[in-house]
Parts: structure tokens; C-alpha cells; sequence
């Protein structure tokens, strides 16, 4: 999609900044711009539950899952889009991915430069242990978990701001 063809249309668009690495998730509030002002260059329309992956700077972690709210958005170029197949879960490639070992295994991909990036194929490169069923359960379960609390915490800090703002 290019998004110029729509100048006045307002578009999500999803920056490698915007995934916060601590807690791998895109940050609120989403960055919201007119077709005229989304940066040229490769972009995808990513869906919900893609593994969005950082090729600048992989060993920061910059790793997230698409949430619901950002269907459809627009996501630079920066990142290689995942889309899980089969019975291996998105919340199970999101939790390796951001694992010391397999960061270790892109920042051993790192072209040289500057400015430290992978390919998309160094991405798929990445050797994931594959899981008994009963594990990957127990990751996805917690995952899920954590992903609950962070939203929580999302809801409660946004009723804050709106209660300030009543004052």
C-alpha cells in the first residue's frame, strides 16, 4: 500500500522506537500520521499477531507482537515481519526471540558499519528450539499474562491522566 495515494488519510505507523525493549511491547500513543507524512521507503501492512523484529540493532531486543489495535497498520521497513505457521505460537517465537541466545545469534549475523543491521534471511536463520507442547502452553499462558498486566496498567495510568485532567 502506498500510503501518498491517501494524503489525508491518517495511518498507524509502527517505528522501530516504538517498541520499548524492556517490556517488548509498542508503546503508547500510537503514532498516528496523514498518508502525505508516512516516510517514503519499504513499509508493510502488518497484522495482528505479527513478530515484528528489529534488523537495525538487533541486540537491543526491539521485538513485539502486533496487537489488536494495530491491524492493518503500516510498519517501516526497519523490521522483518514474522507470521507463525503451524502448531509453533507467535507468543512462543516472541519469548525466544528476545532470549539471550538467540539475540546473540543475530548479533553475530551484524553487518559491519556504523550502523549494526541483519537481513530478513539472517532473521530466519535463527535456530528456536522447538518446545513439548506442554511447555510452549506454560510460556503462551504466561505471555498472555504479562501482556493482561501491561494493558492493566495501560487503563489505570490512562484514568490517572484523564483524573489530572479533571482537577
Amino acid at each position: 500500500m502506498n500510503p501518498k495515494k491517501f494524503p489525508e488519510k491518517e495511518f498507524y505507523y509502527i517505528e522501530i522506537g516504538d517498541v520499548n525493549v524492556k517490556t517488548g511491547m509498542i508503546e503508547k500513543p500510537y503514532q498516528k500520521l496523514p498518508g502525505k507524512k508516512v516516510p517514503s521507503g519499504l513499509k508493510y501492512v502488518v497484522k495482528e499477531g505479527d513478530v515484528l523484529v528489529s534488523l537495525v540493532r538487533p541486540t537491543r531486543g526491539a521485538i513485539a507482537i502486533v496487537p489488536k489495535d494495530l491491524d492493518e497498520a503500516l510498519a517501516t521497513g526497519g523490521f522483518a515481519v514474522l507470521r507463525t505457521k503451524g502448531s509453533i505460537s507467535k507468543e512462543y517465537v516472541y519469548t525466544i526471540l528476545r532470549m539471550p541466545f538467540a539475540l546473540n545469534q543475530m548479533g553475530a549475523r551484524v553487518g559491519g558499519g556504523t550502523y549494526p543491521t541483519i537481513k530478513i534471511e539472517d532473521v530466519k536463520e535463527i535456530k528456536i528450539p522447538i518446545p513439548s507442547q506442554t511447555t510452549e502452553k506454560i510460556i503462551i499462558a504466561k505471555v498472555k499474562g504479562l501482556f493482561k498486566l501491561r494493558e492493566n496498567e495501560e487503563k489505570i495510568r490512562e484514568n490517572i491522566l484523564s483524573a489530572l485532567e479533571n482537577l
